[in-house]
């Protein structure tokens, strides 16, 4: 099944060019013009992670991400800042609300790949857990999804 990326960005053709590299590196690419049409669509669709332009119309990046982050049903969505501001200016705010990354356009595709794999990539010692888990529930006599 492929990972679910929400690109929220207000330049369509950005975001258009976006999708379109997403989808044929075989990621399902899901598009929001603005802050708030970008929270409907994580709560809506679950998203393995957001890329988020911080330069938004009517809600900026930040408060997007913060409402995001502050939802239990959308908190644990890793969210990428991805835009042309200067770092210094946002990094620290960038952080503070719980994004996951920050980078700075323009960027490579290979980089925004790299850093949506790093992110989406299952961490291993919940996957073990997860295993050892089923296989007792398995020889106890019940299957737990």
């Amino acid at each position: 099944m492929a990972k679910k990326i929400l690109i929220i960005e207000d330049q369509a053709q950005l975001r258009c060019m976006l999708a379109l590299a997403l989808r044929y590196m075989n990621y399902e690419p899901l598009e929001a013009e603005d802050g708030y049409a970008g929270i409907q669509t994580s709560l809506k669709e679950h998203p393995d992670l957001v890329l988020l332009d911080l330069g938004l119309p009517g809600m900026s990046g930040i408060d997007t991400a913060r409402k995001i982050k502050e939802n239990p049903q959308t908190g644990e969505i890793p969210i990428v800042a991805l835009t042309g501001w200067e770092p210094r200016q946002f990094e620290t705010q960038t952080r503070q609300v719980g994004m996951a990354a920050y980078l700075q356009k323009p960027v490579s595709l290979a980089t925004i790949i790299a850093r949506i794999e790093s992110l989406t990539r299952p961490n291993t010692s919940q996957l073990s857990n997860v295993i050892k888990g089923r296989a007792l529930s398995l020889r106890e006599g019940s299957f737990v999804r």
